[in-house]
């Protein structure tokens, strides 16, 4: 019982996936080429990089807040007495009583904040958004091209994929005819109207016409992964 469930849901499920592959019309595949084929999300990224590299480059025209953070320890002797007078802690008598030329290790911790403003730049900053803008244009045309070749991809695919289906339905309608020729021929032999050669021949007909069709299948299974690879989906599905 749980396998005949199992093969009716099979069923459905097959039946369900050929009648969405019978609806897809060549429109809606050159659409979904053009909306998820793989290269077309690639260029559409790479436009949208181009446009955020526009409004980088514009912000350069604003102030520019840069924050440091400096950490030092350090036994030299000149940077021990610099940093000592700048933590405002020099003591005279302690630097008379101590070595100068031996100073004990100091430590000295330092924030800087530096606020940068363009004032003139001779043109580098509006040549910088001009190159910017022009690169985002040029990534946007070859965005629209690239949904352009997939959806001409995608109309290939389906063109094939038609043609390997009317050759399978061709080669079924051909293998209906050569086997009923087979029959026909196994009872001319049996009533001694017919030599077996002539049947043999028509098996060999019919062996040709099997050949045919499960070359045609495979070529209908490619195309139909084809299709679907133009059409943006997971090739590890």
């Amino acid at each position: 019982m749980r396998k005949i469930v199992l093969a009716t849901a099979v069923f459905a499920v097959l039946a369900s996936a050929l009648q969405a592959a019978e609806q897809l019309s060549l429109e809606s595949a050159m659409a979904r080429a053009r909306g998820a084929a793989h290269e077309v999300l690639t260029a559409q990224a790479r436009a949208r990089a181009s446009g955020e590299r526009v409004e980088q480059s514009k912000s350069y025209r604003l102030p520019q807040l840069s924050v440091q953070e400096v950490w030092l320890r350090t036994n030299s002797p000149a940077d021990v007495f610099g940093l000592q007078l700048q933590q405002e802690r020099f003591s005279f008598p302690d630097f008379v009583e101590s070595d100068p030329n031996s100073p004990d290790p100091l430590t000295n911790a330092m924030t800087r904040f530096e606020l940068t403003m363009p004032l003139y730049t001779g043109s580098e900053l509006s040549s910088r958004i001009d190159q910017a803008r022009l690169a985002a244009e040029a990534d946007g045309i070859k965005a629209i091209w690239a949904e352009e070749t997939a959806a001409l991809a995608a109309a290939e695919a389906y063109i094939r994929l038609s043609q390997a289906r009317e050759a399978i339905v061709l080669l079924e309608h051909s293998l209906e005819t050569v086997e009923a020729h087979v029959a026909l021929s196994e009872a001319y032999v049996e009533q001694g109207m017919l030599v077996r050669s002539e049947l043999l021949r028509a098996e060999l007909e019919q062996a040709k016409i099997l050949d045919l069709l499960s070359e045609a299948r495979g070529m209908a299974r490619v195309a139909e992964a084809a299709l679907s690879f133009r059409m943006g989906a997971d090739p590890s599905l």
